[in-house]
């Protein structure tokens, strides 16, 4: 996965966050994360909804995105998010 130059960007939630690795290089990154943590209605803010920024963040860092709404952390509570470059898949 290559970052653009100089960048320092992250990601806004990273529930239960894995980094896989094949042959030592990073392969797929993975959240399960809780769709209500995501979907926030904050007082002190507007209605925000996180789903946005995670698909920006991977248009920032040239990477597909998976939703599988089945995790295997916390089953029937938490979607499975993955990240990965096209390339690897294709």
């Amino acid at each position: 996965m290559t970052a653009r130059q100089g960048s320092t960007r992250k990601s806004p939630t990273s529930d239960h966050a894995t980094l896989w690795l094949d042959d030592g290089e990073p392969a797929v990154y993975s959240m399960h994360v809780y769709p209500d943590n995501i979907e926030k209605l904050d007082a002190a803010k507007p209605p925000y909804n996180q789903w946005f920024d995670l698909f920006e963040l991977a248009a920032h860092w040239d990477l597909e995105v998976s939703i599988l709404r089945t995790s295997w952390y916390n089953l029937g509570n938490t979607v499975h998010v993955a990240f990965y470059p096209p390339e690897r898949y294709r």
